[in-house]
Parts: structure tokens; C-alpha cells; sequence
């Protein structure tokens, strides 16, 4: 890669943030993305190449309908009264995110516009987790 590049990995806000059992998995996973945009930015910023992540929250996609879906069966809940639940902990306006949010974020990482941010993990998640 050349200087000036970017690279924008995924990772999920459940790598700052696990409070269920059915999460511990993923959150591993998406802490492993982190922990490998931290050591990345730090091997490539001396060659100018940008990395950081992405930290979704809850974000309406076919993904998120299956997570709701299999933990309310675990919970012995409906998938709406699950959702519900989960909408309750979003500081802004108790409602999930768009996909479109996200790719807005990764465009700017990857713009010039953010040319001097490197190996940090940018969450979008209406302020559910905040650092």
C-alpha cells in the first residue's frame, strides 16, 4: 500500500462492551479486529498508511434479525419484546442504526478528511457505548 492509503476494518461495539452470555464469542472476535487495527496502525504509520475500525451497534440488517430471533429462543422471548428491550438501552432516540450510518462512517475514514486518525475503533451505535 502507498501513503496516504486507508484501511478500514469491521468490528462491532461488543468489543468494548459484552453483557450477555450469548455474546462472549463475538465479542472475542470483534476485540481479536481491534486488537489487530491497533497493531496494524502501529507497524503501517510510519509508511503513511491509515488503519482503523468500524464499531457498530445495532443496525437493521438480516444479521441483526437472526441475532433477535435466536437469543429471544434462548430467552423464551419474542423477538419484538427482545428488540424492544435492547432499543431501551440507545441514548438516541431508543432506536437502531441504518446501514447507510455505518458506510458513512467508513467513507470519512478512508477520505482525505481523516487523515491524521489512525488505530482507533469508531463506534456507531447512538451513543449505547460511550468512551
Amino acid at each position: 500500500m502507498t501513503e496516504g492509503a486507508a484501511i478500514v476494518n469491521l468490528s462491532s461495539i461488543s468489543a468494548r462492551w459484552t453483557t450477555t452470555t450469548e455474546a462472549l464469542a463475538y465479542s472475542a472476535s470483534k476485540s481479536a479486529v481491534m486488537a489487530i487495527t491497533r497493531g496494524l496502525a502501529n507497524y503501517l504509520g510510519p509508511t503513511g498508511v491509515r488503519v482503523n475500525a468500524v464499531l457498530p451497534g445495532i443496525v437493521d440488517t438480516p444479521m441483526q434479525d437472526q441475532v433477535l430471533a435466536d437469543v429471544a429462543a434462548i430467552r423464551g422471548l419474542t423477538p419484538d419484546t427482545l428488540s424492544r428491550q435492547r432499543l431501551q438501552t440507545i441514548p438516541l432516540q431508543n432506536r437502531s442504526g441504518a446501514p447507510e450510518t455505518v458506510a458513512d462512517v467508513i467513507a470519512f475514514l478512508l477520505s482525505d478528511a481523516a487523515r491524521y486518525v489512525t488505530g482507533q475503533g469508531v463506534g456507531v451505535d447512538g451513543g449505547q457505548f460511550m468512551i
